[in-house]
């Protein structure tokens, strides 16, 4: 026994957390049976030396430093029976279970218990979540894709950026993002599989410990990738499938049979005991189809993860933006149908109302993480192109480290109260954009909470910034969805049903069980810049509104201000929805 090797078991993925108040928290997550277990104190102290292979004559020692000898023995018991350890006894015992019944992210098992465990992580300044697009590159030619570069008609042609991160430099910097904190890693594209080196980089990703989550179309997974990435036990992979029609996927990527081999990939996987997920944004012509792409997820035991948020791309490119559901009736009825996205729920969660606390933040961008693009770009969300640094250049953990010492910085000048130029005069120029984000809280945004849509509000700063150009702006998707689950919210207390709204809107009850429309064309003028959508990369930029664009004000004709400072495209968004109201005498309430 003395002379015996403890190292965790190949499927588990690991990341032990030691504040400067001498606290220890462990993270562990089995690949194999799909559970996580959480540590604390003393026994994550010893999981600690097992994570990087340590004898059981040395760890006996720490014990006995740690005045736990007499527990040692149970507890490597525990940790073998819940699979955690190399067991040399069992060396067949090696292959995946069964994936569990899948679930909605929201209702995923260890949800809540692995966010608490996150705050907990970024209370003590540590990362804990990252996402590196490592790749712009793809083999499919999707009509809404954001990536700069991407090309949405057939008379365009993609431009991608391919200043692309080395092997050797992608590898340096997991090992940092390791040492900061990183757990979660989300690896996507483009097309994550083009890059050659793909396999190599979740193999050293996951000798750090970390729990690889890869988003793929799945088109470059034959039974010979399968089995290498099934081998190096990635916690999750999601598959990009935009309909249950093969035709209308097919149409959207652009590629012939990218259905089929899709869901080929997807089935596979699962039956290996890889969990999987179906990634699908619904659009204007598919949005009416969703429950088929729901039921197709769960035929497959793949969680749905789907969202009708369409923003317009990085470079600018608005042509995404208008593949988006922009009816306001469609929308209504669709908060108003359970399993949609945009669902609104019951009374039970008060119809999905909330009100947030100004003090804090939107979103965990910039806060549990940095994100990185293809070309090395550091920024806090890959949607949120705020300027961070470059990976090429700069070291990810010395990013996060001076910008959380800067952030302190703008904090003391603003307990002292001094003016604004006195806190950034000393704030080092490569970090300070990350730092004065990172201090963001609700309370400075132009106009989110100020209206009673904002209450069923997910805002997305960036999707604000892709639209407008400025991060704290309102974004015409989320203002539009607020007020649609807004609508919803309070027919269905008025005592309206989803099925008397369907009524009255001339729409069919089966909503969302119907065949999908005709993809519509997007016209090339819709092209990149000519709309003055250019997301800009410093925070000041965002801040400065484009009087041309981003001045409009809205009230309605009962005398409510909708909207005090936003787009055109904002304004006409919510005022489509002005004469829903009238078609129901029971939304007597001030909406403003």
């Amino acid at each position: 026994m003395n002379n015996t090797l403890l190292k965790p078991a190949p499927w588990t993925a690991w990341r032990t957390y030691k504040t400067a108040a001498k606290e220890t928290r462990s993270i562990i997550a089995n690949e194999r049976d799909h559970t996580k277990v959480f540590l604390d104190d003393l026994s994550a102290e010893l999981w600690h030396a097992i994570e990087k292979g340590i004898s059981y004559q040395n760890l006996y020692t720490l014990a006995e430093e740690l005045e736990v000898a007499e527990e040692l023995d149970g507890l490597l018991t525990e940790f073998k029976e819940l699979g955690l350890l190399v067991d040399p006894d069992h060396n067949g015992n090696n292959k995946p279970l069964p994936v569990p019944t899948a679930k909605p992210l929201e209702f995923a098992d260890n949800i809540k218990p692995e966010n608490d465990f996150q705050y907990w992580v970024m209370s003590q300044g540590f990362m804990y979540a990252t996402h590196w697009e490592l790749t712009y590159r793809c083999n499919e030619r999707c009509v809404h894709c954001y990536n700069p570069g991407a090309a949405h008609s057939d008379l365009e042609k993609p431009s991608r950026d391919n200043n692309e991160l080395s092997t050797e430099q992608v590898i340096a910097s997991l090992k940092r993002l390791a040492e900061g904190g990183v757990f979660n890693l989300t690896l996507s594209g483009g097309e994550i599989m083009l890059r050659k080196d793909f396999f190599e980089i979740v193999a050293a990703a996951r000798q750090l410990g970390m729990a690889v989550n890869i988003y793929t179309n799945g088109l470059k997974l034959d039974e010979v990738a399968i089995n290498r990435l099934c081998d190096l036990w990635p916690s999750t992979v999601s598959f990009s499938i935009y309909s249950h029609v093969p035709k209308v996927h097919d149409d959207i990527t652009r590629v012939s049979g990218s259905f089929d081999k899709t869901i080929k990939a997807l089935k596979t996987m699962n039956e290996r005991g890889v969990r999987t997920s179906l990634k699908s944004v619904q659009m204007s012509h598919t949005l009416k189809s969703y429950a088929g792409t729901l039921e197709l997820a769960k035929e497959l035991n793949a969680s749905p993860e789907t969202e009708i948020g369409l923003s317009p791309g990085i470079d600018g490119a608005i042509a995404p933006m208008l593949m988006s559901t922009s009816n306001p009736q469609e929308l209504i009825l669709a908060a108003m149908t359970e399993g949609f996205p945009i669902f609104v729920g019951t009374e039970e969660n008060n119809y999905g109302e909330f009100i947030k606390d100004q003090k804090a933040t939107v979103c965990g961008a910039g806060y549990a993480g940095l994100n990185f693009s293809a070309n090395g770009s550091i920024y806090p969300c890959n949607s949120l192109t705020i300027n961070s640094g470059n990976l090429h250049n700069d070291d990810p953990l010395d990013i996060w480290h001076s910008a959380l010492s800067q952030r302190a910085k703008i904090t003391e000048a603003q307990k002292s109260n001094l003016k604004e130029t006195e806190k950034t005069v000393a704030l080092n120029e490569t970090t300070k954009n990350l730092a004065a984000w990172q201090d963001v809280r609700l309370e400075d945004y132009e106009e989110c909470s100020t209206h009673l849509r904002c209450r069923w509000c997910t805002k997305c700063p960036g999707m604000s910034l892709m639209e407008t150009g400025r991060a704290l702006a309102p974004s015409t998707t989320n203002c539009r969805t607020a007020n649609a689950r807004m609508f919803a919210a309070l027919l269905l207390r008025s005592g309206e049903t989803k099925e008397s709204v369907a009524i009255a809107f001339n729409l069919a009850k089966d909503y969302g069980s119907q065949p999908p429309s005709e993809r519509p064309e997007i016209p090339e003028p819709a092209r990149g810049k000519a709309n003055h959508l250019d997301p800009r990369t410093s925070l000041e930029s965002l801040k400065k509104a484009d009087e041309t664009d981003q001045s409009q004000t809205y009230i309605t004709s009962n005398g409510e201000t909708w909207l005090k400072y936003g787009s055109k495209w904002n304004v006409e968004s919510l005022k489509a929805f002005e004469p829903i109201r009238a078609q129901f005498t029971s939304l007597q309430i001030k909406m403003d």
